[in-house]
């Protein structure tokens, strides 16, 4: 997805349907983990959770996003925070479609990954953001788009011999 995609698609909601798809859209985390979240989960601009593979890991969230989550947690009454994995991805599917955009609730993952890998260059970096085990997983996240390979071969120091 676009900058401009992922904008409208914040701002297609307000409240909790939005907190979910700018957690998606910040943190990368999987739709099932979002929905795993429970108010015990949260410490301060983090949440632990235990992933795919029951392995353990801390998502990290912006000052703001954690303000706005704990503002959210402790205006409800119930420990579990998000709804279950189909009412997630009925969410976001209803704000993609009503927008235009193609797609799903991964592709939100895979553009918090693309928009990573663009800011960092960093594949090891995106390879922890997401949680997995091995850069190969990694590797089918990371769009790199044409512009950017045309920049990396102009600056090819072999250019200049």
């Amino acid at each position: 997805m676009s900058r401009e995609e992922t904008i409208k698609l914040l701002n297609f909601y307000n409240g909790r349907n939005r907190l979910i798809i700018e957690i998606l859209l910040l943190t990368g985390i999987r739709v099932g983990e979002l929905a795993s979240i429970h108010k015990s989960n949260l410490t301060e601009n983090e949440i632990k959770l235990v992933c795919k593979g029951n392995k353990e890991r801390t998502i990290y969230l912006p000052e703001e996003t954690a303000r706005k989550l704990k503002k959210y947690a402790n205006s409800i009454s119930k420990d579990k925070l998000f709804p279950n994995r189909r009412n997630i991805q009925r969410i976001v599917t209803i704000a993609m479609n009503k927008i235009g955009i193609e797609g799903s609730t991964h592709t939100l993952r895979h553009t918090s990954a693309t928009m990573m890998y663009q800011r960092t260059h960093d594949i090891l970096l995106v390879k922890e953001f997401l949680g997995h085990s091995t850069v190969l997983s990694t590797q089918i996240y990371t769009h790199i788009n044409n512009d950017e390979i045309k920049r990396a071969v102009e600056s090819n120091p072999l250019n200049f011999i």
